[in-house]
């Protein structure tokens, strides 16, 4: 009875070692696969069978196959991954801004000082034709980079509104897929062990749900739910996974707008940071209607000063020197040269009115500018130092998950080795006992014959 006993306690062992080399060699495979968790076999001890010598072991039990996972890892992983998410994607919007408004390099502030110095010169002398049309041409350069800024701009909340839309479209796939994997999940682990492979797809997806939307989630753990094991998943307080199936998100007609069964959510994420910018008091809609109304007071201000000086060849007022109620609106108002009002009256050498519109370089219109374009340096660069902030957090946090949930090489050489030299021992274990059984079998008794 023991031998036939022993034999089975070698025969544990070698599936015991046998699984241990598979599931190295799948960790091995899977060294690259993203969200692939780390898995090691589960052994356990075999019931003891009681004899006259004394309890005898019987060998070891493979519990199962369980991945190397830990909960609250995951949990600061998606705690951080969020607010990186929208920390980097507001300071990416906001770097783009500043590329468009391009200051000092190509920006308004080098080409307003090119019209104070065309009036200077005008000013110097009125009877010049080139120096009143170089004062047109100036400030026509002026109206072609508002109508840049302005339509760069536009691009951007376009192309920002574009990529909410793709997101919305790609949270709604994945909440699809977190159900789907959810139901499969629930079916294979009715039959047995839960299977790794899907959990591993689920958690990648509700990564990625966390870093686009903010989703929170939670695992049904009751063991008599009819789904034990699954995940509910809400946005915003709002379930887009339960156990009543599958809430999309809907994108309003405005562009912005977010709503889950009818009711409007706060996203959280990378959307949730796209939401914010396209928002009437968001980034986007600040900063134009900051180039608006700069638009707007220099066209002001300009047609001020102009009307106040006399042209020479009507011996009219100035009248309108641009059109300017938005950036895209801001034009020239004249393209005849020699309706500037240099002069205040004074006759053809009377550059009086030419000198007090360059004389706007001192006033408040450049400051005014100025301050735009300082504050949204410091906004970008308050921006970016968030996003810098949020991602020492977040790569701390993942790297604490690679530590734990991703194959190390070195570790699975050795657990490798390890299984073989049992496997080894396991296959030797089986093999004298089969030679004992065969001295007892075949040659017992036959001494002396």
């Amino acid at each position: 009875m023991s031998n036939f006993l022993a034999l089975h306690t070698g025969l544990s062992g070698v599936r015991a070692a046998q699984a241990g080399i598979e599931t190295a060699s799948n960790n091995v495979s899977n060294v690259n696969t993203p969200g692939y968790t780390r898995q090691r076999v589960d052994l356990s001890t075999r019931p003891t069978l009681q004899l006259a010598a004394g309890r005898l072991g019987t060998g070891v039990n493979i519990d199962q196959i369980s991945r190397m996972r830990e909960g609250f890892l995951d949990t600061r992983v998606r705690a951080t991954s969020q607010g990186f998410a929208a920390a980097d994607t507001r300071a990416e919007l906001l770097q783009r801004i500043e590329d468009i408004v391009a200051e000092p390099e190509t920006g308004l502030t080098g080409l307003l000082e090119g019209v104070w110095n065309a009036f200077e010169d005008l000013a110097n002398d009125p009877s010049d034709t080139a120096a009143r049309q170089q004062v047109l041409s100036s400030l026509g350069a002026v109206a072609g980079r508002f109508q840049a800024i302005d339509a760069g701009l536009s691009q951007l909340r376009a192309d920002t509104a574009a990529r909410l839309d793709d997101g919305i479209r790609d949270v709604n796939a994945l909440i699809a897929d977190v159900d789907r994997l959810n139901k499969a999940i629930f079916s294979a682990s009715a039959g047995g062990d839960p299977p790794n492979d899907l959990l591993d797809r689920r958690d990648l997806a509700l990564d990625e749900l966390t870093s686009l939307t903010g989703a929170t989630f939670e695992v049904v753990t009751a063991e008599d739910s009819s789904r034990y094991g699954m995940v509910d998943v809400a946005i915003d307080g709002q379930p887009v996974v339960d156990d009543d199936g599958v809430t999309t998100l809907a994108l309003g007609a405005d562009g912005t707008t977010v709503t889950v069964d009818g009711g409007e959510v706060g996203l959280g994420g990378e959307l949730g940071a796209l939401q914010q910018a396209l928002a009437d008091e968001g980034d986007l809609a600040r900063w134009q209607g900051e180039l608006d109304d700069f638009a707007r007071d220099l066209a002001a201000t300009l047609n001020a000063a102009h009307g106040a000086g006399v042209v020479d060849a009507t011996g009219a007022d100035g009248g309108e020197l641009v059109h300017g109620e938005t950036a895209a609106a801001f034009t020239v108002a004249l393209t005849d040269p020699s309706h500037v009002a240099a002069g205040q009256g004074g006759g053809p050498l009377d550059g009086r009115n030419a000198e007090a519109l360059a004389a706007l370089r001192d006033g408040a219109l450049p400051s005014q500018w100025r301050s735009s374009v300082v504050e949204l340096g410091r906004a970008t660069a308050a921006a970016t130092r968030e996003a810098d902030a949020s991602e020492a957090l977040f790569t701390a946090a993942t790297s604490a998950r690679q530590g734990a949930h991703s194959v190390s090489l070195d570790e699975e050489m050795v657990s490798l080795v390890q299984f073989q030299r049992a496997l080894e021992a396991s296959s030797r274990v089986m093999t004298t006992i089969d030679e004992a059984m065969d001295v007892l079998i075949n040659r017992t008794g036959l001494v002396g014959r």
